[in-house]
């Protein structure tokens, strides 16, 4: 990369708000996770179309890391693969009085949720 090409790449990301970088983050840690979970079973996108009843299409766009993904979406792959694709720490009324633990998945820290 030029120095000017490196200097406006360096501006642009020092400009970008920082939701919008874990907005980003978060959507290709997902489909990364599909990806692995895909590989891990055996299965093909076109499999996992037919089992989440959608097309090839959406799958394949859920895997580029541009999806802006819906929980409806998130629990029908969950369901296919029989395990969460992503994990969110949870806590009961109890804790928030101090009782009680917290829950947390172990793969919401390697996913960043």
């Amino acid at each position: 990369m030029t120095n000017k090409a490196s200097q406006l790449f360096h501006r642009v990301v020092d400009e970008t708000p920082e939701s919008l970088k874990r907005e980003l983050d978060l959507s290709f840690a997902v489909a990364d996770r599909i990806d692995a979970l895909l590989k891990r079973n055996g299965m093909t996108q076109k499999e996992l179309a037919q089992l989440t009843h959608t097309s090839e299409a959406a799958v394949c766009k859920w895997l580029s890391g541009t999806h802006n993904f819906t929980f409806s979406t998130i629990g029908k792959i969950s369901s296919v693969f029989g395990e969460p694709i992503i994990n969110v720490a949870t806590s009961s009324c109890n804790e928030m009085t101090g009782t009680g633990s917290t829950m947390v998945a172990e793969d919401a820290v390697e996913y960043g949720v």
